[in-house]
């Protein structure tokens, strides 16, 4: 998603380049387009990342079962699950390439107060991702 919005950032700040012929122009230009993609990743800034080779929807329904183990109730909208204590866990699905679909999971915001649970929550699924085999 970041590749494509800098790629219409370039592509605005070249049109606008081409047309005026003045590079301040088209530095105005593709402000917009960064201001977007800054704006829509910052609210991830403090969030952890983990990534795992299954498909989103396996993902959701591991991340649940943890939960579910774990006790702590959640409210669930679609792929985004809000925790208590304003902490939610967010499930996106990434292409990577040779593997296909894989899942994204972000949890957070990493805060002084949430980060016991935070790092309760990764130990659990990542033991809860592991192939069968590895346990």
């Amino acid at each position: 998603m970041r590749l494509y919005m800098l790629l219409w950032g370039a592509g605005a700040w070249y049109v606008v380049v081409m047309f005026t012929s003045n590079i301040w122009y088209g530095l105005l230009g593709a402000l917009p387009v960064v201001a977007v993609v800054w704006a829509a990743y910052s609210d991830k800034k403090d969030m952890i990342c983990k990534q795992f080779y299954v498909p989103p929807v396996v993902a959701n329904k591991v991340v649940r079962t943890v939960l579910d183990e774990k006790g702590v109730p959640y409210t669930p909208r679609g792929y985004v699950l809000y925790l208590a204590d304003d902490m939610q866990i967010i499930i996106e699905s990434t292409t990577h390439r040779g593997l296909g679909q894989i899942a994204t999971v972000w949890i957070g915001p990493e805060t002084p107060e949430t980060l016991p649970m935070i790092r309760s929550l990764r130990r659990k699924l990542d033991e809860a991702f592991l192939p069968r085999g590895l346990r």
